[in-house]
């Protein structure tokens, strides 16, 4: 039994180490020694426990197992995992959620629990187990439960699925997919009925498109059902491939819809013959319908599909002469379409949401873009509206873009001769090489008619030559051609020799025709080659051709560089030989350039250094070469690297030198030494010791040597008590060790140790990531030490006892309870009320306008993640703290209060706006100051939000009359700037959420008041616009509650009151109007009617924002005018028509004016007809 423990491993490195330990525990199991006996052995380094859980696991031993998973160590959770058999169907009793929430989580730390989580849904494959997890999480846990679902019977899926399309992203619909491809055509059938379904589709729309790819191979008609109904995205080649290789038949029922919306167009392509690709292009031509004109560049890879003789005439047919029989107007079919989005963003019973208050100015200033460098971007986009020129080459593209070759050489050899520019020749000749189509026959023609020009600038050669290069694919040119090629390019560098301009691609074409006949190149080709070396990649090439390149061309390379004598230009050649193997994506560990590095490395290891990082980084060769790679990468990899195949390349000083001038960061390295070389005086100890030497020794030690201490050694606090505290850098040093001994084994145990001995940082490693078990304990004990109220804090939410903790903590440390409560209510909308007891009693007793708590203030401005139970009382407190302290930022919650209106304290409102009231200073007042229209707006509102006749009159006594002795003030102060405000006064006067809600009282008698002091101050016959807009909004009110009223089904309903409601209401509304009219008729003079439409087109446009329900708004009104008119006050219908005409739909226009026909008074006939272009019954 004594063999058996403590294990000492032996082996210079990790491999044998690992071998040794795995011996070990064949050799127990070949004894047949009691696993009990074994289980009570004791453990004197971390492999001894190793050792008892892989020989637990190979002998299957539950109970052990389960143990280990509990144990806070996770190297020690990890290697228990290994027993993938405890999901085996016996242990179902275990392997169950049940018992897994309420018997093995609690006694789980926290990181063990995740792994486990995401350990069992990689490993359980079991249909029926998986479809319990399942259910257990859904409703608790989603985004887990879903990993589960994918793997459940296929019936089960298609079941569940309607009751969770709005939950899944399109991650989670891939998987499913991949499944069930049912699960597409379900979620698609129910994305048009669905709202909320629709929006999250069409939010990420392209993420469900792309995930639904999976689909094709699994269920064809489905995806195709899916994508012809509802994507017009075009599919990438290998897809495009796939669909015309297998399901052809959809393409050919359907060919304009796949060619111009849905597949890739050269893959498709190669799958027509050159009767098909005629037929295709007729089909796209014809098809008027199409987004885009279709033209020559649309449909080229179809047309280079026909035979080199056909495709002049064709294209002369299509495109110049336009014989392409009858036009198609539309679709023959339904296309792809996305499903429609919300059809309004600003409906005309929303109010306008206030922004939220800045004091910062948001427009673009010119020069303050000068002064931060912002020119370059505006220029950038001044750019893309420069009109790009057309040289003489693209003329000529386009000339001859449809003549054949032949006839198109005949033209230009003619016009070549008289044209003096070298540069227009040179666009004639590149005219020619892409005309030629790179047919060698052709090729040769042209190259006849360049013979004649070979005393051509070089410039001009040059760049001919690059393009056939490129285009005609000329190593494989006969040799008669080839010859007349190599003479046109004379003295460009071909042979070898030093060239006047510069033609790489003519060079390339050279090695590569070299490479193909002999396999070597000459001399003086392959020094000029490799002075500005190229893989050829970038050529069109054969398979037949690419292979013997792959196959000459690293061996060109690699002779070259075993011939250099230079160190330098040895490296410029294996970097280049590297480059072209990961190119080719060759095996580069089983090549030749690995011993090539290594004779290198041992030359000159300084210049071989930028190839050996290359090689270690991409982890090719690190066992052949880690001689080589070790002196000149010092990285945990590396060192990790050395202790796997040969610690003997390890010095400890050298390492600590590292680890203190902070060059190193080991991780890996130090928790593999830690685990299996911790015999007795060995690797780990003597690590171990020389850091503490270095320490004793230099005592200005930084703290980089804290966290690798503290892996070797662990929790080791009888070490800290030996270290200086009156040192300044030993007490910082002995602090990081203090935050970092969670980082090594053996763990800290908290039991037996004070609090202040740990250390806080240590206490809150050890404490957060505790078992819910223990939780209850390490709170009690967290909350006796002021420097753990916080941890207690966070772990007590943990276990919902939170409200207990946060009381007592109030009373250690209020600031610190104060941010932490803050936080949890951002991270908690399901809060413990008595927290907020706790909030509410610490802010008010709070400075919070000392500079240390400036960030303590702007996170108290940050209300989005305020649950909304308490973010008015939240409002209102913040407000009082700030205002209290005489904080400026009290200002920047403003906005927030008038959105929360209705539901803040109504005293607080009111005394907020009567000591705003009473410290305005007209005498300060600014243009367009924020504040004061932020006031001026929840005034409004207050007035109106009132439940009862007594609350509205008992206001306007108490703030009513105050604002309208304000507004009197700011009158006189503005004088003419004045209007801007009142009309914003009176835009909020219309308040949608009072005059859509019946347990409000009637707003009219604060509209009425409001009335009566503009009579006394505004002459009507100066402010016309101002009544009309006053008495509109009135009606407008009047309107909606008489619809309410009759038509109670509509407005009861939320979505049909969004779509419906508009109508019935603009009809009620636009009667009103007529009534108006006429009232003002006879009051006034006839020509009021004028003076009306201005002020009601101004209305409908400033306090209507454009948006479908407006339309459908403004036409119901119209249409209620005009039912209500008797005589010429139609007159305004007919305006406000003429102002809405581009935004309503063309058969309701027709509908208006049909109905404007049919009234018979003169005078508006007469309007109705006056101008007849602009009708549009005659449009």
């Amino acid at each position: 039994m004594s063999s058996f423990t403590p294990i000492i491993l032996v082996g210079e490195n990790l491999g044998l180490r690992h071998r040794h330990l795995n011996s070990v525990v064949t050799e127990a199991i070949q004894q047949c020694v009691p696993f009990q006996q074994i289980q009570d052995l004791p453990e004197q380094t971390p492999v001894d426990r190793l050792f008892k859980i892989d020989l637990a696991s190979k002998l299957r031993n539950v109970d052990y197992i389960l143990q280990n998973i509990k144990d806070e160590d996770m190297l020690y959770v990890s290697r228990a995992l290994k027993a993938k058999w405890l999901l085996e169907q016996q242990h179902q009793d275990i392997i169950n959620p049940k018992y897994l929430e309420e018997n093995l989580y609690p006694h789980m730390v926290t990181t063990a629990v995740s792994k486990f989580k995401n350990w069992l849904y990689l490993h359980l494959k079991d249909p029926q187990r998986c479809e319990d997890f399942y259910i257990y999480y859904s409703e608790s846990n989603f985004n887990y439960a879903i990993k589960f679902l994918g793997r459940c019977h296929v019936e089960f899926i298609i079941s569940e699925a309607p009751n969770i399309l709005e939950k899944l992203s399109p991650h989670h619909f891939k998987i499913l997919c991949e499944k069930c491809p049912q699960v597409a055509k379900i979620y698609f059938d129910n994305i048009l009925d669905n709202d909320e379904l629709k929006e999250k589709f069409l939010d990420n729309h392209q993420g469900f498109y792309n995930s639904l790819k999976v689909v094709l191979k699994l269920d064809a008609d489905i995806f195709f059902e899916i994508t012809e109904k509802y994507f017009d995205n075009r599919y990438n080649r290998s897809l495009t491939k796939h669909i015309m290789a297998h399901h052809r038949e959809k393409f050919e029922k359907k060919p304009e819809l796949y060619a111009s919306m849905l597949l890739n167009t050269r893959a498709l392509a190669e799958y027509l013959s050159s009767e098909e690709s005629k037929e295709l292009v007729l089909k796209l031509v014809r098809a008027t319908y199409l987004n885009r004109q279709i033209d020559y560049k649309y449909v080229e890879p179809l047309i280079m599909r026909l035979p080199i003789k056909e495709r002049s005439a064709f294209k002369k047919l299509v495109f110049v002469e336009k014989t392409i029989g009858e036009l198609v107007k539309a679709w023959p079919y339904d296309k792809p379409c996305l499903p429609s989005k919300k059809s309004y963003y600003f409906h005309v019973f929303e109010d306008r949401k206030p922004s939220e208050y800045n004091t910062c100015c948001m427009e673009d200033d010119f020069r303050c873009m000068l002064k931060k460098r912002k020119f370059g971007k505006y220029c950038a986009r001044m750019d893309c509206y420069q009109i790009p020129r057309r040289t003489y080459l693209d003329k000529l593209f386009d000339e001859y873009r449809f003549f054949s070759f032949e006839r198109a050489l005949f033209e230009l050899r003619k016009k070549i001769k008289k044209e003096s520019s070298a540069q227009n020749r040179q666009y004639i000749m590149l005219v020619l090489v892409s005309k030629s189509g790179g047919q060698p026959e052709l090729v040769a023609k042209l190259l006849q008619l360049l013979e004649q020009h070979c005393n051509e600038p070089t410039n001009v050669r040059a760049t001919v030559v690059r393009s056939l290069v490129k285009r005609a694919a000329v190593w494989r040119l006969p040799q008669h051609s080839w010859d007349a090629l190599l003479e046109f390019a004379r003295g460009l560098g071909l042979d070898g020799s030093e060239s006047e301009a510069d033609c790489r691609e003519g060079l390339h074409a050279v090695v590569i025709r070299s490479l193909l006949e002999t396999g070597a190149c000459e001399p003086a080709i392959r020094e000029a080659f490799l002075k500005d070396f190229s893989n050829l990649d970038e050529y069109a090439t054969n398979s037949e051709e690419r292979k013997i390149v792959k196959q000459k061309l690293p061996e060109l390379l690699l002779a070259a560089a075993n011939a250099q004598s230079s160190p330098v230009k040895q490296v410029e050649l294996l970097t280049s030989l590297l480059n072209m193997l990961q190119q080719y994506k060759a095996d580069i560990g089983g090549s030749a350039l690995i011993p090539a590095v290594a004779v290198l490395a041992k030359r000159d290891s300084s210049a071989a250094e930028g190839l050996l990082r290359r090689l270690f980084n991409a982890k090719i060769a690190r066992k052949t070469l880690f001689r080589e790679f070790f002196p000149l990468i010092q990285t945990d990899a590396s060192y990790l690297n050395a202790l796997r195949h040969d610690t003997s390349v390890l010095n400890v000083s050298t390492f600590i030198d590292l680890v203190e001038r902070d060059e190193i960061r080991p991780e890996q390295f130090l928790r593999k030494m830690a685990i299996y070389f911790a015999e007795s005086s060995g690797m780990t100890e003597h690590y171990i010791t020389e850091m503490r030497q270095r320490i004793l020794n230099n005592k200005s030690v930084g703290k980089s040597i804290a966290r690798p201490l503290c892996i070797l050694q662990g929790a080791c606090l009888g070490y800290l008590v030996s270290l200086d505290s009156n040192n300044k850098s030993l007490k910082c040093l002995a602090a990081a060790i203090r935050a970092n001994m969670y980082a090594g084994r053996p763990k800290l145990d908290i039991n037996s140790t004070a609090l202040s001995a740990a250390g806080a940082k240590a206490v809150a490693n050890k404490v957060l990531v505790c078992p819910i078990a223990d939780i209850d304990k390490y709170v009690h004990d967290l909350l006796t030490w002021k420097r753990t109220v916080r941890v207690a804090l966070v772990l007590a939410e943990r276990t919902g006892k939170e409200a207990d903790a946060f009381i007592t903590a109030a009373t250690l440390r209020p600031t610190a309870t104060l941010k932490a409560a803050l936080k949890y209510f951002h991270s908690r909308p399901d809060f413990d009320p008595r927290v907020w007891d706790v909030f509410k009693q610490l802010i008010m007793n709070f400075n919070l306008s000392s500079e240390k708590h400036v960030h303590f203030r702007k996170a108290l401005l940050k209300l989005d993640g305020i649950p909304l139970k308490i973010k008015p009382e939240y409002c209102e407190l913040i407000f009082k703290a700030l205002k209290k302290e005489r904080c400026q930022d009290a200002i920047k919650i403003l906005s927030n209060i008038e959105a929360l209106l209705r539901d803040i304290n109504e005293n607080f409102i009111e005394n907020l706006l009567l000591d705003f009231l009473q410290e305005f200073d007209p005498q300060t007042y600014k243009k367009n100051d924020r504040v004061t229209d932020t006031h001026l707006r929840m005034l409004v509102k207050c007035l109106l939000l009132c439940k009862s006749e007594e609350i509205q009159k008992s206001r306007f006594e108490i703030l009513g009359t105050r604002f309208l002795q304000f507004l009197t003030v700011l009158c006189d102060k503005l004088g003419g700037d004045f209007f801007n405000v009142f009309k914003e006064v009176l835009i909020n006067l219309q308040l949608n959420q009072v005059f859509l809600d019946d347990t409000y009282v009637s707003p009219l008698p604060v509209m009425e008041n409001i009335l009566s002091w503009m009579r006394h101050s505004l002459p009507i016959e100066l402010n016309f616009d101002l009544y009309v807009r006053i008495h509109l909004s009135m009606m407008y009110f009047k309107s909606i509650r008489q619809g309410l009223k009759s038509q109670p089904d509509i407005f009861n309903n939320e979505k049909r009151k969004l779509s419906e409601g508009p109508s019935v209401v603009g009809y009620i509304f636009g009667r009103k109007i007529a009534r108006e009219i006429k009232q003002l008729k006879e009051s006034y003079f006839e020509s009021a009617i004028d003076l009306y439409h201005n002020g009601i087109k101004g209305y409908f446009s400033e306090y209507f924002l454009y948006d479908d329900s407006k339309f459908k708004f403004m036409k119901a009104v119209i249409k209620g005018i005009l039912e209500g008119s008797v005589a010429d006050e139609a007159r305004v219908a007919l305006y406000l028509l003429e102002n809405e005409r581009y935004n309503l739909k063309h058969e309701d226009i027709k509908e208006l004016y049909g109905i404007m026909k049919n009234i018979e008074d003169e005078k508006f006939r007469y309007f109705l007809f006056a101008d007849v272009s602009e009708n549009p019954l005659y449009c």
